[in-house]
């Protein structure tokens, strides 16, 4: 975050440092990002989107990421961020994030993220929606993910996306 263009209209601080916190939680190591972003920045009925999957309150949210990761180098690198009202409290931000296995391959793809605080006027504020979307096409293709797994209709196990 301490490269990131922020925009010449005013953000409060405490927002400010409720996106920086976010970021610090989903690029650090650890089993337990999930429970942290449930308690730390989210409000309990928060929305988490990442592409076409969400996670909705804090229980669901707790659950975001757990178990089997291969990933052990997460980095968001914020370049742009955009206010889209008055009050500061619904962000847009545009960067790039890289990610890295445990057999040493990385790979990195452009990102796009929307945060939505819910009440701009807290002094600590908390996240009602951050939804992301990026193209996890050259973290599928060397293998550093797994694309997430769905049943067809006819009971044929299919990757989304046709990967």
């Amino acid at each position: 975050m301490d490269n990131a263009a922020w925009p010449s209209q005013t953000v409060p601080d405490p927002i400010k440092d409720l996106v920086a916190h976010f970021y610090s939680i989903v690029d650090s190591e650890g089993t337990n990002t999930g429970v942290k972003l449930a308690e730390d920045i989210f409000t309990d009925d928060g929305e988490l989107i990442i592409n076409k999957r969400n996670w909705v309150g804090s229980d669901s949210i707790s659950e975001w990421r757990a178990g089997g990761e291969s990933v052990i180098l997460r980095s968001h690198e914020v370049d742009k961020i955009y206010v889209c009202n008055d009050e500061g409290d619904d962000l847009l931000m545009t960067g790039k994030l890289t990610l890295g296995s445990e057999i040493g391959l990385t790979a990195e793809s452009p990102f796009c993220a929307r945060c939505v605080v819910d009440d701009a006027t807290a002094s600590s504020p908390r996240v009602r929606t951050w939804q992301m979307w990026t193209d996890y096409t050259p973290f599928f293709d060397l293998g550093i993910l797994r694309p997430p797994v769905t049943k067809m209709s006819d009971g044929i196990l299919d990757t989304i996306g046709g990967r």
